[in-house]
């Protein structure tokens, strides 16, 4: 389902709630974001994975469903972008958000990694 789709039927179903929600109950959807990937087969995309793996990362390639910047960067500036970082996502935002810094030292030789193949 489309995003535009979504909207309209969270709206209808606010519209039929029966209860007078309508009435005092505003909607707006400020963040519309379409799905956004960036293909593996990118030169910078293989190059990240293998400065992952150089620091002792384990490579993943998932799907994020939350909004971020990354859909900035790829869709109006045409840039393409990477969702990278340390720690656990069950842990991001939550009231027992945590990072272990090992993860941090670990994210930090991957970067340094790829950005040392970039002066190369």
């Amino acid at each position: 389902m489309a995003t535009k789709e979504v909207i309209t039927e969270i709206a209808k179903s606010i519209e039929s709630a029966g209860t007078g929600i309508s009435g005092f109950t505003e909607i707006s959807f400020p963040l519309q974001r379409d799905p956004n990937v960036t293909s593996r087969e990118l030169a910078c995309v293989k190059e990240f994975a293998e400065s992952v793996q150089e620091a002792g990362i384990k490579v993943q390639y998932s799907a994020l469903p939350a909004c971020c910047d990354m859909w900035f960067y790829s869709h109006e500036k045409k840039i393409p972008a990477i969702v990278f970082g340390a720690g656990e996502l069950r842990h991001a935002h939550s009231d027992n958000e945590q990072v272990k810094l090992e993860d941090i030292k670990s994210c930090a030789m991957a970067i340094y990694n790829y950005l040392n193949l970039q002066v190369q």
